[in-house]
């Protein structure tokens, strides 16, 4: 399997995990200030940490020439599993927010 099917599966999975995770969220809408406070939604800043180590994974990867290839094979998959995770997490939040505004 080529790398971008395999990169576009985990951007799938982490679409679906974080769209899931966005859908069952405690939310508490101030409608006066029009916001939204998600109470210990502590996930989120795991997830971008994740992200971040993928592209230093990646930049560290490309520093160590052939000797860091297995380190550049899998932060692909990482970033976009990570990206997809926060991507459908603020989907979902959107929806909901608009729904009970």
């Amino acid at each position: 399997q080529s790398l971008p099917n395999k990169v576009f599966e985990y951007l799938a999975g982490g679409l679906a995990i974080g769209a899931l995770r966005g859908f069952t969220l405690q939310l508490q809408v101030d409608h006066m200030f029009d916001k939204v406070r998600l109470p210990r939604a502590r996930g989120s800043f795991l997830v971008a940490l994740g992200l971040v180590a993928a592209v230093l994974l990646e930049i560290g990867g490309s520093f160590a020439g052939p000797a860091g290839l297995p380190f550049r094979t899998i932060a692909p998959e990482i970033a976009a599993a990570c990206a997809g995770m926060l991507t459908g997490r603020a989907m979902a939040i959107a929806m909901r927010w608009r729904d009970d505004s």
